[in-house]
C-alpha cells in the first residue's frame, strides 16, 4: 500500500486523452498470484475513443480478472463505465455531486470479496407447445452476487389469445468453479387484448430492452439502434434518448407549449 500511495503522489495530469488499453494490457499480462483472484478497479472521469476495443479486451480476460468500474463526475462515459463492469463480470458505480467516493468504492470491494454467478443462460421449454418461443431481456445476462436480486424479462411469442401456456425454464451458470443449475416451472395466459403492451409489466420489460439497445449502441459507434429503440419506445409508450412525451390539450387537441405548472 505504501508503494502504491507513493506512486500515486508522483503522477501528474498532462491534460491529454484517456489511455486505457495499454494499462489494461499491462495488468492482464502480469502472472496471477496463486490463490488470489485478480480484482481490477477502474476509476475514470472521462471517455475514450476505442470503447469497443477496450471492452473486447476486458471480455477476453474475464476468466482471470474481474473488473469493477467507477465513473466520477458528469463527464464519465456511461457506455465505458457500465461496459467495463458487464464485460468483466463486475459491478459499476457513479459518483456525482455530493456523493462520497469512499462509500461507493467500499460497496464495490464488498462485491469483489464474494463468489459470483457467471455465464448465466435461460433455456425455455414450452413442450408440447412447439409454436411458442421466448426472447430473454436482457440478451446478455448479468453477473449475480450473493444476496443480490436480479430481474429478468422474457417476451413470449406464438401463443394465441386466451391460450394457457406452460413449461419450464432452466437457469444454468457457474458459481465460481462449480456448475449451477435450477429448473423452474411456470404457467401463464396468452395475449388478452391489443392494449396488453401498455400494461406496467410490459413497459418495464420494454424499458429494460431499450436500455440494453442504448448501451450496445454507445459501446460501438458502428452500430445504429435508433430505429429499434424508437419502435419499442413508441409501441410501449416509454421515453428513450430518441423519443419524448408531448403534452396535448384534451379539448383543443393542440400541443401545450407553455411551461408545465406543478401544483
Amino acid at each position: 500500500m505504501a508503494i502504491a500511495v507513493n506512486h500515486i503522489s508522483s503522477i501528474e495530469a498532462n491534460m491529454g486523452g484517456t489511455e486505457l488499453n495499454n494499462p489494461l494490457l499491462k495488468v492482464f499480462s502480469e502472472p496471477l498470484v496463486q490463490g488470489h483472484p485478480r480484482q481490477l478497479f477502474v476509476l475514470t472521469d472521462g471517455a475514450i475513443n476505442n470503447v469497443n476495443q477496450t471492452l473486447e479486451l476486458v471480455k477476453k480476460n474475464s476468466k482471470k480478472a474481474r473488473v469493477f468500474s467507477v465513473g466520477i463526475g458528469q463527464g464519465a462515459s456511461t457506455a465505458l463505465v457500465k461496459g467495463l463492469a458487464r464485460a468483466g463480470h463486475g459491478r459499476y458505480e457513479f459518483v456525482q455531486g455530493q456523493d462520497r467516493l469512499q462509500q461507493k468504492v467500499m460497496g464495490l470491494m464488498k462485491f469483489s470479496l464474494q463468489p459470483e454467478l457467471t455465464d448465466l443462460t435461460l433455456g425455455w421449454n414450452f413442450s408440447p407447445n412447439e409454436h411458442v418461443s421466448a426472447v430473454t431481456i436482457p440478451e446478455k445476462l448479468p453477473t449475480v452476487f450473493v444476496g443480490e436480486m436480479v430481474t429478468l424479462y422474457a417476451i413470449i411469442t406464438g401463443a394465441e389469445r386466451q391460450e394457457i401456456v406452460g413449461g419450464t425454464v432452466k437457469i444454468t451458470g457457474n458459481l465460481g468453479d462449480l456448475p449451477f443449475e435450477y429448473l423452474l416451472e411456470f404457467e401463464g395466459q396468452g395475449q388478452v387484448n391489443e392494449t396488453t403492451v401498455a400494461a406496467p409489466i410490459h413497459r418495464l420489460a420494454a424499458k429494460a430492452f431499450v436500455k440494453d439497445l442504448e448501451i450496445e449502441e454507445m459501446a460501438n459507434d458502428s452500430i445504429d439502434k435508433k430505429s429499434d429503440i424508437v419502435l419499442v419506445s413508441v409501441a410501449a409508450n416509454i421515453i428513450s434518448k430518441y423519443t419524448s412525451f408531448v403534452g396535448v390539450d384534451k379539448d383543443s387537441k393542440v400541443p401545450v407549449i407553455q411551461p408545465v405548472q406543478i401544483v
